[in-house]
């Protein structure tokens, strides 16, 4: 709705949305950001204002510009906690950069409604530099033993490779205004990729029922998942919609 009351001239999606003419649409998409394939949204006709002011004087009159919406994503880990005071930084469309909020909000406002792909890096975490290992120090063998003793030095092991500050920055591509309602499969599917359980928005199979079955493990703590994605609907929409 909100690139759509773009495209339209109007002041925010309000003016849509709210008509009586998309009255049977706002019932049926309570959530504006999220509409279907085949939905019908009606164009309301333009309401002027008239204005009648004497015509002998210099006059001023203020139109309200277009109200830009605001991209609001909110990080999590992987048991759903929101991560706070995480450095973060969009990289596209435009550039910005903050500290993820106490409950995991990023808000970027004045956004371009009529954008529909980002990019986004979260630091995650702060690797340190790892301190060089100090060589351990050989005894001395005064006397012959058996069996022989071991030395540290005659194992020639490469060290595990330590991390670095690459490691430290997840990102995220982002495909805004493409959420489906949550009454669809591709709804259902989508909000349990974005959860962190990996699936095909467009298709279901094994890999979906997979995931399923790991989030009622997880999430519900269901001992016996059933693996059927209507079973989570509501609650991944809950968890997903409203975090």
């Amino acid at each position: 709705m909100v690139s759509l009351a773009d495209s339209l001239g109007m002041h925010d999606y309000h003016t849509l949305y709210d008509d009586g003419s998309n009255a049977a649409l706002k019932k049926t998409r309570p959530n504006p950001n999220q509409l279907k394939v085949g939905d019908v949204v009606n164009d309301p006709p333009a309401k002027g204002k008239v204005h009648k002011k004497p015509a002998d004087r210099a006059l001023k009159f203020a139109i309200k510009p277009k109200k830009p919406p605001k991209l609001r994503i909110v990080v999590v880990d992987g048991d759903g906690q929101p991560q706070s005071g995480k450095n973060w930084q969009l990289t596209a469309p435009k550039v910005v950069k903050g500290t993820t909020k106490k409950d995991g909000l990023i808000e970027i406002p004045d956004f371009d409604p009529q954008q529909k792909n980002g990019a986004l890096e979260v630091e995650w975490q702060k690797t340190k530099a790892a301190k060089p290992a100090k060589p351990p120090k050989e005894k001395e063998i005064k006397k012959p033993t058996y069996p022989r003793p071991i030395k540290a030095d005659e194992f020639t092991d490469d060290p595990p490779t330590a991390p670095t500050a690459v490691d430290d920055i997840m990102q995220f591509t982002l495909k805004i205004g493409s959420m489906p309602p949550f009454s669809e499969d591709t709804g259902t599917r989508s909000r349990l990729h974005n959860l962190g359980f990996p699936c095909k928005p467009d298709s279901d199979g094994p890999t979906t029922q997979k995931s399923v079955k790991a989030y009622q493990r997880s999430r519900l703590k269901q001992k016996t998942p059933s693996g059927v994605l209507a079973d989570i609907r509501n609650d991944a929409r809950d968890k997903h919609d409203n975090p």
